[in-house]
Formats: C-alpha cells, sequence, structure tokens
C-alpha cells in the first residue's frame, strides 16, 4: 500500500525490488555509487561523489517513488537491474560491508517490513553480543523497503559481527515471509 492508502503496483514492485533496495543503500550509506542497465543497452550512473553521475540517489529515489505510486512506469520500463559499484562491498546473501577507513565494523541489508514490523523483529533477535553491537534503521516509507545498519560500538565485537548480521538479516527474512503471507499486497 502506498503513503497515500492507494494500493501499489505488484509488478512493478516485484520488477523493481532490487533496484529500489540498491536505491535505498544509495540515498542512505554515504559514498555508495550504482550502474543501472537498461533495456537499450545503456547505463545510468547514479552518485553523489562523482561529478560525471547521469543521476544523484535523490533523482532516482524520487523517479522510482513515482512510479512506486502512480504506476506511471516512467522509469520501471527501461531498468533491468542495479549494482552497487562502490561505497559497499556485497559479503554474500544480501549482507553488505561498509569501509570507513580502515575500519570495516559496519554490515548492511534492507528489508522490506514496514518499519513497525522491522522494529517488532528486530527485537526477537536474539544476541549476546548486545553490549558491543549497534542496529540502526533507517526507514524509507514511499520506496517500501529499509536500510538496517548493524554495526560495532566496541572494538571486542568486531570479531563476531558478520555472524550477528546474519542472525538479524535471518529474523527479518522470516518475519517478511510470515509479513507477506499475513498481507500479500502491503509491499
Amino acid at each position: 500500500m502506498s503513503t497515500d492508502g492507494r494500493p501499489c503496483d505488484p509488478i512493478i514492485d516485484r520488477h523493481l525490488g532490487h533496484v529500489r533496495e540498491a536505491a535505498c543503500l544509495a540515498h542512505v550509506v554515504p559514498g555508495v555509487s550504482l550502474r543501472i542497465p537498461l533495456t537499450n543497452g545503456q547505463h545510468l550512473f547514479v552518485s553523489h561523489v562523482c561529478l560525471g553521475a547521469d543521476l544523484d540517489p535523490c533523482q532516482l529515489r524520487s523517479a522510482l517513488i513515482v512510479d512506486r505510486k502512480h504506476g506511471l512506469r516512467l522509469l520501471s520500463d527501461t531498468i533491468v537491474d542495479a549494482e552497487i559499484v562502490s561505497g559497499l562491498a556485497h559479503l554474500g546473501g544480501g549482507i553488505y560491508q561498509r569501509q570507513v577507513g580502515s575500519m570495516t565494523h559496519e554490515r548492511w541489508f534492507t528489508s522490506t517490513l514496514r518499519p513497525d514490523e522491522l522494529v517488532d523483529a528486530l527485537r526477537q533477535c536474539p544476541t549476546e553480543e548486545a553490549a558491543a553491537i549497534d542496529v540502526v534503521v533507517k526507514a524509507d516509507a514511499d520506496l517500501g523497503v529499509s536500510a538496517v545498519c548493524v554495526r560495532c560500538v566496541d572494538p571486542a565485537g568486531a570479531a563476531g559481527l558478520d555472524e550477528v548480521a546474519v542472525r538479524v538479516l535471518a529474523t527479518c527474512l522470516v518475519a517478511e515471509l510470515v509479513s507477506d503471507l499475513d498481507h500479500p499486497t502491503d509491499h
């Protein structure tokens, strides 16, 4: 359901799911750049930091929101996929690592859960390393995606960061499946 109460087009949402997730990450994580292949064989380069970019993440986000809310398909019919080309390193399974200087103590992923459901799911996730790990949710209701950052606030937790990030992501994925079964057209 869009923020104005109208149902979103599930075909557009499914087709652009990965693109919306990448756009969300590019919008909230500093330094992330995207390469978006188009159906005509050309590519869009999306970046805040590159002067030669075709779009910045805010412009991509706005275009995707127009497509999602109004079903105009201005952009969605031309996009093939989205690839993160800088700012985050894909570790596998939908988890990305952000390198800040010599520190690699952030892991990012996205979730399509509504923000309240996401917070509830995160509260259910057991983390023995709770004092050393912080989880931050950056919700984007208009895109229908939230970016989740699992970060180390104490160097003692760095060794277990990947394990905690996988556990948190798994908890969110199970909650997404349950939510999809309960509300199949809300996402």
